[in-house]
């Protein structure tokens, strides 16, 4: 009966062995699929065409290589190169890779696929941007973390890499914007939009609304039921992927209703005018603020698009 034992146990662990050391290289393979969530690279896909892949929400691997965007024209909502022409995005621009939407008028453009992550504006400041070279009121900008002092800016925060880069000025995140080849999310077609004149609900106007309300449609990116999960995170430090399913059910889009508020370009030449402007994921896509303080406050950059 001993024997009986040992053999089954034997049996066992060689089963085991087996299943991890399948095809020889298998387990070093899932290993190099792992990724941040929401974490984006480019890729060559169909025909050797040029792209971008997004890490799922459970970060177990990227999407399918897209080089047509989703949602934009000619392909169905969250399916990549499915008929229609190229994307109007381009590729290679600094930070996160970007995604094609279009607006309910049918003008395409293109916005970051996630949040711009500690590490992607480290490489910014590693350029060493000079504040008395910028023009305008955003002359003397601070680029580094403004905020110190603040216990969500102390020492360590930038060291999460994959997380959104908070503590970052209005005007320090439109020169990141600005240095990656693209610009502060603000009107469709460029410029900033007016909240006086209720523009910032309006998804033919509102790079950012149209985009997290799906044309107007819905009241949060995820759809039309808040997600406590999504809505509590904006306060969190998580990766700019996460919480799970809370990310648009329109693109591969994450963090319009969750992680950190958002600055977005809807502040006059003269900022007397129009108080500095962020989108404040609680509770719905409308809800947007004045605010100064940037502990909490994050930021994507937005691109009009080529070839139109």
């Amino acid at each position: 009966m001993r024997l009986g034992v040992i053999m089954r146990q034997a049996v066992s662990v060689l089963s085991v062995v087996l299943g991890l050391s399948g095809c020889g290289s298998e387990e070093s393979g899932s290993k190099s699929q792992a990724c941040a969530p929401g974490a984006s690279v480019s890729c060559t896909g169909p025909g050797s065409c040029s792209g971008f892949q997004v890490c799922r929400s459970d970060g177990s691997g990227y999407t399918a290589c897209d080089c047509s965007g989703s949602g934009g024209a000619g392909g169905s909502s969250g399916s990549a190169g499915t008929g229609g022409a190229s994307t109007v995005c381009p590729t290679g621009l600094k930070g996160p890779a970007l995604v094609e939407l279009k607006s309910p008028a049918g003008v395409r453009y293109c916005m970051d696929a996630t949040e711009v992550t500690f590490a992607q504006y480290g490489e910014f400041l590693a350029t060493k941007p000079d504040g008395a070279k910028v023009e305008g009121h955003c002359q003397y900008v601070v680029f580094d973390y403004d905020d110190p002092a603040h216990p969500n800016c102390i020492q360590g925060l930038d060291k999460v890499t994959d997380a959104p880069a908070r503590c970052v000025s209005w005007c320090a995140a439109r020169e990141y914007c600005k240095w990656a080849g693209k610009r502060l999310c603000g009107r469709i077609g460029g410029g900033p939009i007016s909240t006086k004149a209720g523009e910032d609900d309006d998804a033919n106007v509102s790079q950012w609304y149209n985009a997290c309300s799906a044309g107007g449609k819905q009241e949060f990116a995820y759809g039309t039921t808040e997600k406590e999960e999504c809505t509590a995170s904006i306060f969190a430090n998580g990766s700019v992927g996460t919480p799970p399913g809370c990310q648009s059910n329109v693109a591969e889009i994450f963090g319009l209703s969750s992680n950190a508020a958002e600055w977005e370009d809807a502040c006059a030449q003269q900022p007397g005018d129009c108080p500095l402007v962020a989108r404040f994921n609680k509770p719905s896509c409308k809800a947007w603020m004045h605010s100064s303080k940037t502990d909490f406050i994050g930021f994507r950059c937005c691109h009009d698009g080529t070839n139109l």
